[in-house]
């Protein structure tokens, strides 16, 4: 299995950059299972924290000035890696080893 988190979006103050905003995604793909149409299984989750940007902080970092991992670490701070991890994992063990069914026999 494979886990992929990505920060999707940032909302922002034009006027001095901070970022008050983090939508953020993170997928669990199988590395074996694939659905009806060969793609690799996934579960997924995608949300979004709030963030307070103050300017006269020493650790303020302005939105031009950001990387990826400088925003999935105030996503870590408020939201738990290996809590939603494991979450993710279960989801796509239950999908690739399903105890239910559904349709019709015919």
């Amino acid at each position: 299995m494979t886990i992929k988190w990505k920060i999707l979006q940032l909302d922002r103050t034009l006027a001095d950059g901070g970022v008050f905003s983090v939508y953020w995604d993170v997928t669990a793909i199988s590395d074996t299972a694939t659905d009806a149409g060969g793609d690799s299984l996934t579960a997924r989750i995608f949300n979004a924290i709030s963030v307070t940007a103050d300017p006269d902080a020493p650790d303020f970092i302005a939105y031009a000035d950001l990387t990826e991992n400088d925003c999935l670490g105030w996503v870590w701070q408020q939201v738990s890696k290996d809590d939603t991890e494991a979450r993710l994992t279960a989801e796509l063990e239950a999908l690739e080893n399903p105890t239910t069914g559904d349709g019709v026999p015919w």
